[in-house]
């Protein structure tokens, strides 16, 4: 009996607590012309619409046609309180996805640097920071 008393505690407790963790990742996201061809990881993305949404220690972006999951981690504050930014690193004439920030996020979101570019890199010199605007979605 007390086993089972057990179990259905622990279902409870785990059900009361998912409900926060939904409620913090919400739909928050936004919305972006990339006027360029970019990379996220390994993955190379052309010139077009894309959507971005906050997704528990990660991102998903969508395009025409792709939507992909990527690791981040937390950065600083960039622009206002409410600013909807994406920044790309710039080496050798190739763009690579840096970070993101989303609206009322205390921090942004950086992405982990690729093997290419942090070849690049070494290559090139320090990447050029491209900032661009995008709109809550």
């Amino acid at each position: 009996m007390k086993l089972h008393v057990f179990g259905v505690f622990a279902v409870l407790l785990l059900l009361v607590g998912a409900v926060p963790v939904n409620a913090q990742s919400g739909n928050r996201g936004m919305s972006v012309s990339v006027p360029f061809g970019f990379a996220v990881g390994n993955v190379l993305l052309p010139k077009g619409e894309y959507t971005f949404t906050n997704a528990l220690g990660a991102v998903k972006l969508r395009g025409l046609h792709v939507s992909i999951f990527t690791t981040t981690m937390p950065t600083e504050q960039r622009g206002g309180k409410n600013a909807y930014e994406l920044g790309f690193h710039l080496v050798n004439g190739q763009y690579f996805l840096a970070s993101i920030w989303m609206g009322n996020d205390l921090a942004g979101r950086k992405l982990p640097v690729s093997k290419h570019e942090r070849e690049l890199t070494a290559q090139a010199g320090n990447p050029e920071l491209i900032i661009l605007t995008a709109s809550a979605r």
